[in-house]
């Protein structure tokens, strides 16, 4: 249906483009050009590629894996190359890049709240357990 549309389209460009012969245009010019398109795209015969072109498209795609490669900073074994530590934060893409004695203190004050956080949840448990007993005990005094 598409492929019928697009024949139908060429047909009236190349009808257009010989009622305006003056105008210059990129449609090819050539005799049978139009009907060579036309059957390549209702017969959907494309041209593959000859060696050559097979040739220069590998040795683009592996040009390309090593660019990228190289600009990731990840190494051919996969494993990542070591990392770069800033001795100021510094901005990448909008996001702040902070350096390794700060995120030492971050992680230091994170263990902190962590060890602050298990002792009150610690402390929780005491309370309730104490208040649970504090209940029995007042189940046995009223009997």
């Amino acid at each position: 249906m598409c492929g019928d549309q697009f024949v139908r389209a060429l047909i009236n460009f190349k009808e257009y483009d010989l009622r305006m012969t003056r105008l210059a245009n990129a449609f090819p010019a050539g005799r049978g050009q139009l009907l060579k398109r036309v059957t390549r795209i209702v017969h959907s015969t494309n041209k593959t590629l000859d060696p050559a072109e097979k040739i220069f498209l590998v040795v683009s795609c592996i040009l390309v894996s090593l660019l990228v490669v190289a600009t990731t900073g990840i190494s051919p074994e996969g494993s990542s190359l070591p990392e770069r530590h800033f001795l100021s934060p510094v901005k990448i893409s909008g996001k702040v890049q902070i350096s390794q004695q700060q995120q030492m203190e971050m992680d230091a004050q994170l263990i902190k709240n962590k060890e602050q956080t298990d002792r009150d949840v610690q402390q929780a448990i005491r309370e309730k357990l104490q208040a649970e007993r504090d209940a029995s005990q007042a189940i046995r005094d009223k009997h």
